[in-house]
C-alpha cells in the first residue's frame, strides 16, 4: 500500500469510526430507556438520583493531585538535568510520590472544610440562591 493511499484512508476511517460509535451509543441508550420503561422505572428519576450522588469535594482533590503531579514532574526533570541522581526511574517515582501527597493534602483540606461547615454535603440545585 502506498503512503499517499494510507494517508488518505486515515481520516476516512476516523470519520466512519466516530459516526459508527455515535450511532451505537444512541442505539444502546434508547434500548436502555425502553428496558427501564418496561420495568416501570422513570429514566428521569434515575438521572436525578445519579446527579445527587456526586461528590462535592471532587474538584478540590483533583486540583491538589494535579498540583502534586506537576511538582513531581518538574522536580524529576530538574534532577535528571542536573544529574543529581543516577537513577533512571526518579521522574516516575517523583510523579507518584507528589501525586499521593497531593491526594493527602486534598483530603486534609476536605476534612477541615467539612469540620468548619464551609461546604455541606449537597451541591446547589437550579432553584437555590447563591
Amino acid at each position: 500500500m502506498n503512503q499517499n493511499q494510507l494517508a488518505l484512508m486515515i481520516p476516512i476511517f476516523t470519520v466512519l469510526g466516530a459516526f459508527t460509535m455515535v450511532v451505537f451509543l444512541r442505539r444502546y441508550q434508547y434500548l436502555e430507556r425502553m428496558a427501564m420503561l418496561e420495568r416501570g422505572i422513570n429514566p428521569k428519576e434515575t438521572k436525578e438520583l445519579w446527579n445527587k450522588k456526586r461528590d462535592p469535594y471532587r474538584h478540590i482533590r483533583l486540583a491538589f493531585t494535579a498540583i502534586g503531579v506537576g511538582i513531581g514532574l518538574f522536580l524529576g526533570i530538574v534532577f535528571r538535568r542536573l544529574d543529581f541522581l543516577d537513577y533512571r526511574g526518579i521522574q516516575t517515582s517523583l510523579i507518584f510520590i507528589f501525586g499521593g501527597i497531593g491526594l493527602l493534602i486534598g483530603y486534609a483540606v476536605q476534612m477541615s472544610l467539612q469540620k468548619r461547615g464551609h461546604l455541606d454535603d449537597k451541591e446547589p440545585h437550579e432553584g437555590d440562591e447563591i
